[in-house]
This record gives structure tokens, C-alpha cells and sequence, in this order.
């Protein structure tokens, strides 16, 4: 009975571990489907893959069918569905979809205009290394929107996006050293107020999420890469697991 006792668990484990792969395959599978009909312009065909997926806690999968709802394409565009399929990849910390919640906040589309909320998601993004989101925190910065008004950290995250190739942010930083240097020379008291060092400094990581400003640039491209099998707290996953538990 013993040996029974110890042999049942192992049993149910090593289906779990059966099972788990085979629906893992057929994710990746589906996801990739769906990316391929993308790449076609096939969107309808993209969204029937993506959506069981992303309906399943796949945040890639979530992030992409966000970017179906607020294009329009292969459904009625509708921005408050993407805010929500973004806002959930957002929460997983995907950094595309915060850049692009971010910019429906910053936009006032399918949600309230809100520039803190879009300055936090922008952060959020940003601060993983998404180009794009810093930009877009250096214009608020910049013209103040969702911030106090702060060139010297404005330069920092246009000089940390610059330094990944985004030439619209080398262009700004150069063009906010400029004007900083003729306001410097024309109050010599203002010198002061901004660190050199700031360019170089990388902001600290926020503790809430982050946005971005009007003239900002959204993030058009979809995820390639499928994110099922790291969703362990839902999706295929949690479900084998509690059948299993």
C-alpha cells in the first residue's frame, strides 16, 4: 500500500509533465500561426490564433491582440478593448504593451486622458529598455506633462533612447543642449540648476506603472515571440495544474 502510496503521485506528475508539454507544443504552434497570418496581412486569422491564448494568461498573445483592437485590423477597431488587453501584458510586464497603454492615456483613446498614468506606464516601459517609451518620457519631461517640468532629466532618458539608435531622441538632445547652452549664456545664475552628469545618469526604476506625451511616437510592431510557457500562474498551465492538484 506504501508503494502504491508513493507510485500515485509520480504518476500524476509525469502526466502533468506529458500534458504540459504537448498543450506547450500546441501554443507555440498557435502563436506562431497567428504571426505568420500577421505577417501576411491576414489579421482576421492572426486574431482566432491569438485570442485562446491570450484569453489563456498569454501576455505576448494579450499584447497582440491589443494591437489588433487599436489598429483595426482583423476586428472593429476599438481602443477601450485594447486598452484592456493591453492594460492585462502591462501588468505581466510586458514592455510593448506598457508603451502602448501608455500612449492611449497620453491620446485620450478608450480611456480618460491622463498624463500621469501615461507618464507611469512610460516609465515602466523604459526602464526595461524600451526605446520608444524613452523618448516619449523625455518629451514629457521636456514640456511637462504628467512631470514638473525637468530638462536635465529629460536630457537623461533622450540620451539613454539616442544611445540605442532612436534618431528622433538624438535629434531632441541635441537640440535641448543647444538651448540650454544659449539659456545658460544669457542667465549665467541658471548654470547650476542642471548636473552634467544627468545625460549619463539612468533614472531609478519606478515603483508604480508609467505614460507619455502628445507629439509621442506608438509602438506599431506585434510581439514574436510567444510567451505561453512562462505563464505558470494561468493559461494551460494553472489550468493542468489545478487538474492535477
Amino acid at each position: 500500500m506504501a508503494c502504491v502510496n508513493r507510485v500515485a503521485p509520480l504518476a500524476r506528475l509525469a502526466a502533468l509533465g506529458v500534458l504540459l508539454s504537448f498543450a506547450t507544443t500546441a501554443a507555440k504552434a498557435d502563436f506562431q500561426a497567428g504571426l505568420k497570418a500577421y505577417q501576411a496581412a491576414d489579421y482576421a486569422s492572426a486574431y482566432r490564433h491569438w485570442l485562446p491564448l491570450a484569453q489563456g494568461g498569454d501576455p505576448a498573445a494579450q499584447r497582440n491582440i491589443g494591437q489588433l483592437y487599436r489598429l483595426g485590423r482583423g476586428v472593429e477597431r476599438d481602443p477601450a478593448l485594447a486598452a484592456e488587453w493591453y492594460r492585462r501584458a502591462a501588468r505581466m510586464g510586458v514592455s510593448g504593451a506598457q508603451a502602448n497603454l501608455a500612449m492611449l492615456y497620453l491620446q485620450g483613446e478608450g480611456v480618460e486622458q491622463d498624463y500621469q498614468a501615461a507618464g507611469k506606464w512610460f516609465k515602466a516601459a523604459a526602464v526595461q529598455g524600451h526605446t520608444i517609451a524613452q523618448f516619449n518620457l523625455g518629451v514629457m519631461y521636456q514640456r511637462g506633462l504628467g512631470f514638473a517640468l525637468d530638462n536635465a532629466t529629460a536630457r537623461a532618458w533622450y540620451n539613454l533612447a539616442a544611445k540605442a539608435g532612436h534618431r528622433q531622441a538624438l535629434d531632441s538632445l541635441s537640440r535641448l543642449v543647444a538651448t540650454d547652452a544659449v539659456g545658460e549664456l544669457r542667465h549665467p545664475e541658471r548654470a547650476a540648476e542642471a548636473s552634467p552628469a544627468a545625460i549619463e545618469t539612468e533614472p531609478v526604476a519606478p515603483t508604480a506603472a508609467a505614460e507619455a506625451p502628445p507629439d509621442g511616437v506608438a509602438e506599431e510592431s506585434v510581439d514574436t515571440k510567444e510567451a505561453a510557457e512562462s505563464s505558470e500562474s494561468g493559461g494551460l498551465f494553472g489550468f493542468l495544474c489545478r487538474l492535477f492538484s
